[in-house]
């Protein structure tokens, strides 16, 4: 069998992976071509995350004064908001202007926090693809979500 040889039909009635295409390895597959022949397809994902205020953050960029945490974490919460405010701004300006297909990976609670960021995306066409209810730190054991 080479590379390029068709994945054997699956029984009738077996599960699948994806209904939509049939599974086999990439090794096996005939090279896919995109739009008018393009050889690579790009998918542009913006995470758009809600990092409540009141919760560790995850990500600590500076190091808490005397290294005694602090809840709120307010300059490592910064980063996000700045991200929220003037990065997003910036990004929806960009890719509007090339007329670039976006999807935003967004937390749901991040539609209620940020909702002139969830009008633009909107109104930009983005796709909107869920990205879970709200951040949390991994790193905390999951103790900043039961905490709230």
């Amino acid at each position: 069998m080479d590379d390029l040889s068709p994945p054997p039909a699956a029984p009738q009635g077996a599960a699948q992976a994806n209904p939509r295409i049939p599974y086999s390895l990439a090794s096996r597959q005939k090279p896919l071509t995109g739009p008018d022949g393009a050889r690579l397809i790009v998918n542009l994902v913006v995470n758009i995350e809600h990092w409540p205020f009141d919760r560790a953050m995850p990500r600590k960029l500076l190091t808490a004064p005397h290294e005694r945490e602090k809840i709120p974490d307010v300059p490592n919460f910064c980063w996000a908001d700045y991200g929220m405010r003037a990065g997003m701004a910036r990004l929806l300006s960009l890719f509007t202007a090339r007329d670039l297909p976006v999807s935003a990976s967004i937390n749901a609670t991040a539609i209620d926090a940020y909702p002139d960021c969830a009008a633009a995306i909107r109104d930009a066409g983005w796709e909107f693809v869920g990205h879970g209810m709200h951040q949390t730190s991994l790193q905390a054991g999951g103790r900043a979500h039961r905490r709230a």
